[in-house]
């Protein structure tokens, strides 16, 4: 993946030079520091009008140092200027009356509408084999720090019987639906963007570029450096009910 720096930037990708720079600065180093000594890593940003909420993914004191991500929750956080963050400790754990999400929470997405908060996340059993089989789950809060599931099983399990290839090799696809819990369908049986391998961004989420809400960039967490940045090279373009990845 090309550093941000080395390249000659159209404007537009020079407006989020500060945000990577903040992202990597500010964000990266909180979610490094906030758990003293047990690992967190994939954070994700959602800007709520004059407040940003981060939401991040941490281990636990029972972690197995040989699977450090075996025991995750999700956190979360929040600031006014991406500078200065005040930690909200865990806000979703692990549901031990869920089979399928009892083990570890993961990588999620923040979204809302007509008021409500709506978390998208992973989640896996616990002990082997279990933790490696996923599911995506839903949950909604009126405040973003209260939060309760959509329902107790996780979101049309049929999904990687109907794309092609290893859905898991965090490759990111693209799925629409009528209703804010699906059921989901794919818009492509491939990916839009094949693996994190060929990114080597993790947690990938899409951001805008400017006010046009139809031009974004990729965002994740650069696991070898343990860091939040930001890829040139996956520009992404609605037109209409296309998406084009640059």
């Amino acid at each position: 993946m090309a550093i941000l720096e080395s390249l000659t930037l159209p404007t537009e990708i020079k407006k989020w030079v500060p945000f990577k720079d903040y992202a990597k600065n500010y964000v990266a180093k909180f979610v490094q520091s906030s758990q003293k000594g047990l690992p967190s890593w994939d954070p994700w940003i959602f800007k709520d009008d004059d407040i940003y909420r981060l939401f991040y993914l941490a281990g636990t004191p029972e972690v197995n140092s040989m699977c450090w991500w075996e025991n995750s929750r999700i956190h979360g956080a929040i600031s006014h200027n991406l500078k200065d963050w005040q930690d909200l400790g865990v806000i979703l754990e692990p549901e031990p009356s869920n089979s399928w999400e009892s083990g570890r929470l993961f990588t999620g997405y923040t979204y809302k509408e007509n008021g409500v908060y709506y978390l998208f996340y992973s989640g896996a059993g616990k002990g082997w084999p279990h933790l490696m089989h996923e599911g995506i789950g839903l949950a909604k809060s009126t405040d973003s720090l209260h939060w309760e599931r959509y329902s107790n099983g996780y979101l049309n399990p049929k999904w990687v019987e109907k794309v092609d290839g290893n859905i898991t090799d965090s490759s990111i696809h693209w799925y629409v639906a009528d209703e804010i819990a699906g059921p989901y369908k794919p818009v492509s049986s491939h990916p839009i963007i094949p693996s994190s391998m060929r990114t080597g961004l993790y947690a990938s989420h899409f951001l805008p570029m400017s006010d046009n809400l139809n031009e974004l960039l990729l965002y994740g967490w650069y696991f070898r450096f343990s860091t939040l940045e930001v890829s040139p090279n996956f520009r992404v373009k609605w037109e209409g009910d296309n998406i084009q990845i640059a």
